[in-house]
């Protein structure tokens, strides 16, 4: 996959602030359904322990502490603005994803991605090194944007790559003052080109790593794909 390398950190430093609410804005209140299905999807399996990487303001953290009381849930962000909003009680941990999966050998009963993984500088790496963090019969859940399938594809990428862009510019981001390329909706929609690309060939990537049981728990025609894997102890 050719990826644009990490975002830069500043960017989420500095929609920390406005995060959860300009996104429930821009997905039309869709941000909050699919982080409850999200949630309940994992609560499902009584985890004992789960991480979140990429978890900015701990959204998905907080719903998981509510229906999983007594797991341990680690959050991992490298925007301390994002953390800093993380609900107290929860554990988090200021640093990229690659190098907390580098840096521990605490292996975790399910590791999960919202809208997170596109942005990585190399998917396979990351998936290969989340892998070895967690254990076997665990869990890997994957949250991302989706061009549907049918008609909607249009509406879709008119939105995605040009009225949220224009819109941002104008109203909800006009105050960013970095490079124009890294504003949040532009590399979005830069990433998101780059995702649809890539998505074909992710099932093989994922099985060739040692994860099985691939399954979508969303519809073809819809704006996000939720899917998971199950990890089994096989060398890769």
């Amino acid at each position: 996959m050719t990826t644009l390398g990490d975002v830069p950190a500043d960017t989420f430093n500095w929609m920390a602030s406005r995060y959860l609410t300009q996104t429930q804005r821009v997905t039309w209140n869709g941000y909050s359904r699919w982080i409850n299905q999200t949630a309940r999807l994992i609560a499902d399996w009584h985890p004992d322990s789960v991480v979140d990487l990429g978890c900015g303001p701990g959204y998905l953290l907080s719903r998981l502490q509510s229906m999983l009381p007594d797991a341990r849930l680690l959050g991992v962000d490298y925007a301390s603005e994002m953390l800093a909003q993380v609900p107290p009680s929860v554990t988090a941990k200021l640093a990229t994803i690659a190098d907390w999966s580098t840096s521990g050998h605490e292996r975790f009963d399910v590791g999960v991605l919202t809208f997170s993984l596109r942005d990585q500088g190399d998917v396979a790496a990351t998936l290969t090194r989340l892998y070895d963090r967690l254990r076997p019969g665990g869990h890997l859940v994957l949250l991302e944007t989706h061009t549907p399938a049918d008609w909607r594809k249009w509406g879709f990428e008119a939105y995605v790559h040009h009225a949220l862009p224009w819109w941002a510019e104008r109203v909800g981001t006009r105050d960013w003052a970095g490079q124009p390329d890294e504003s949040p909706y532009r590399w979005l929609s830069r990433s998101h080109r780059l995702w649809d690309q890539f998505l074909p060939t992710f099932p093989r990537l994922l099985y060739r790593i040692g994860y099985r049981d691939l399954t979508v728990h969303t519809q073809a025609s819809d704006v996000v794909l939720l899917w998971s894997a199950t990890v089994v102890d096989l060398p890769h």
